[in-house]
């Protein structure tokens, strides 16, 4: 599946700047579940301090790969976007 990288961007930038919300929405979602274990599971989806840090630190660099007064970026950006997305595949596969 090809990924939007604009909508990506967005996402985590809202995601970032409404991070408040966020925690709550997942927080009183937890609460919603049918059994304590589900319940658990949804709350430890919860971002961390240090994961709302790297939230910020990633929307950063795509906002600076995105932008420049000098001219077209995209250019730019795609190959930063490609090796970031790689990036996350390897941690993903790691993490399991």
């Amino acid at each position: 599946m090809p990924i939007r990288w604009s909508l990506t961007y967005v996402m985590i930038d809202q995601a970032e700047k409404k991070k408040k919300h966020v925690d709550t929405f997942v927080y009183e979602l937890g609460f919603q579940q049918p059994t304590s274990e589900k319940c658990d599971q949804m709350i430890l989806m919860k971002l961390t301090a240090n994961e709302w840090k790297h939230v910020g630190l990633f929307a950063s660099l795509l906002a600076q790969n995105f932008s420049s007064d000098a001219g077209p970026t995209l250019h730019l950006a795609l190959p930063a976007l490609e090796a970031l997305h790689k990036a996350w595949d390897s941690h993903a596969i790691q993490s399991k």
